[in-house]
């Protein structure tokens, strides 16, 4: 029976450990550039493990070699902006050498508490608006207005990526605001967290920070 070992191993012992795996006799390897990660096969084309870079690693760029890319990877992390978004929770910050350096949390009443949706959601659906429905509204623009305009101040800042967490409902808005946005949809800093998130607390945002420098290595074999 197949079987999958996962070990997260910290920032600086990611690239040790990959020269490691290459350099294994009779392995070949892979780089997927967009799950930012390398994938190891035998001479059979079995799979026998991967690795995914910390997201506190740089981005890859277009046709850009492993080794290259290797070589210029920080002895410590680089400087990102991270926000962690959910109805009417916003938790951001700007990192620096994987420390906090400026963090802001954001909270509005956008969301009907009897059935827990996000006042956009039920507008898109129902159309109509009664008084606590407008409170809601006007805090859910709110909210968006104030999570661009941070995300404005830390973009002005170096920053190599920005790391988010976003639901799907809720990312189309993020773009249609006043405050305009120095990215686009598409900007190629963008990279989702990979992760589940609780509700966006400047806690949570410590947490999902330290998840962002470690590594995940998968080895695969037979039990």
């Amino acid at each position: 029976m197949a079987k999958e070992n996962i070990d997260f191993i910290p920032y600086e012992e990611v690239i040790p450990r990959l020269r490691q795996l290459m350099e294994k006799e009779g392995w070949r390897y892979f780089l997927d550039e967009k799950k930012q990660q390398l994938s190891f096969e035998d001479d059979d084309g079995e799979r026998m493990a991967e690795i995914r870079f910390p997201l506190s690693f740089p981005r890859l760029e277009d046709g850009e070699s492993l080794e290259a890319y290797l070589n210029r990877v920080p002895e410590k992390p680089i400087p990102y902006v991270m926000f962690l978004m959910q109805s009417g929770n916003c938790a951001l910050g700007y990192f620096s050498e994987g420390e906090v350096v400026h963090h802001k949390v954001i909270r509005k009443y956008m969301v009907r508490k009897k059935r827990g949706k996000s006042q956009l959601t039920y507008l898109k659906k129902k159309g109509k608006s009664r008084a606590g429905s407008r409170v809601r509204l006007a805090d859910s623009f709110e909210f968006f207005e104030e999570t661009n305009a941070k995300l404005n101040e830390y973009l002005k800042l170096p920053t190599e990526k920005i790391l988010y967490s976003c639901p799907t409902t809720l990312w189309p808005f993020v773009f249609q605001t006043k405050e305009e946005l120095p990215f686009e949809k598409k900007d190629a800093r963008l990279q989702k967290v990979p992760r589940d998130v609780q509700t966006p607390t400047f806690e949570e945002l410590k947490k999902v920070n330290k998840f962002c420098q470690f590594g995940r290595v998968t080895m695969f074999g037979e039990i």
